[in-house]
């Protein structure tokens, strides 16, 4: 039977993703995928990572949406100003 990667697994290599594109540390998700690839052999490596880059670009157009909606509280400085407990 072949063995895949859970989606709840594959949702969180999604999240560590932007992290490591963020904090430019590739090799940090790369080694991540190395492991899982080893636990889920029946994974294609190139494949896995080309639909890992497709779901992080989905949420990072999900993350500029929520930043430029209309009285949003994740706009810069208003989330800070909130959580500093000002008033916007």
């Amino acid at each position: 039977m072949a063995r895949y990667i859970p989606q709840h697994l594959f949702d969180g290599l999604v999240v560590q993703y932007l992290i490591c594109d963020i904090a430019n540390t590739p090799d940090v998700f790369d080694r991540l995928v190395a492991e899982y690839i080893k636990k889920y052999p029946d994974e294609v490596a190139s494949d896995l990572v080309a639909d890992i880059k497709t779901a992080a670009n989905e949420g990072r157009y999900v993350i500029k949406t929520l930043v430029d909606a209309p009285n949003s509280v994740y706009r810069t400085g208003r989330c800070s100003r909130r959580l500093a407990g000002r008033p916007d």
